[in-house]
């Protein structure tokens, strides 16, 4: 990632969070994901475990209507099929994501249901191939800068207290390969302390 997609990103995020910041919630988030790397060109990868964490903020637009931007650390990635019964190979990728979610609490109480929706813009931190032993491979020069998904999902709340389950499609072509259609498919649970 270049050092101009790290300062955007972080500018991004701040000015994202601002409205949130001076108007309601802030919390801190984390949890497992599930991805996998799918497209025509990629049918040997395997759902990965990987994790995110990171902070949110909540403002509140309507009664029960909130926009709830977040920035995450987020391990996304797929296990490739052993060769010849060799060993697991991973793809992990790391990124920065910035979700810009809107949350739908119909439940008028400190308890309820919540409905999330939005897009996950996401920039790269690093790019590696990873085997059972441990060895790596830098492959940050063959994945693209900037990911982007569209999310939606389900969650429950207690207070400020939330555990939610989403599901993140990517938009982009993972790889900066002409011809190339892959693209990152994620899961994730997460539970947040809202403050």
């Amino acid at each position: 990632m270049t050092k101009g997609l790290k300062v955007g990103a972080s500018v991004l995020a701040f000015c994202l969070c601002l409205p949130a910041i001076a108007a309601a919630q802030v919390g801190v988030k984390g949890g497992i994901v599930f991805s996998d790397i799918v497209g025509g060109d990629n049918n040997d990868s395997r759902w990965m475990t990987g994790w995110s964490a990171g902070g949110f903020g909540s403002a509140r637009i309507a009664s029960g209507f909130y926009f709830q931007p977040e920035v995450l650390y987020t391990r996304k990635g797929a296990k490739a099929a052993p060769i010849l019964g060799g060993s697991d190979l991973k793809a992990q990728l790391d990124y920065v994501e910035v979700p810009l979610l809107f949350r739908l609490s119909p439940s008028a109480g400190p308890v309820g249901l919540d409905i999330l929706g939005g897009v996950a813009p996401a920039f790269k931190v690093r790019a590696r191939l990873v085997n059972d032993a441990g060895d790596e491979e830098d492959i940050s020069d063959e994945i693209k800068s900037v990911d982007a998904g569209v999310v939606a999902g389900l969650g429950f709340h207690v207070g400020g207290f939330f555990v939610e389950g989403r599901w993140t499609e990517g938009l982009v072509k993972l790889l900066d390969v002409e011809g190339a259609t892959s693209r990152n498919r994620v899961i994730s649970v997460l539970a947040a302390i809202g403050f």
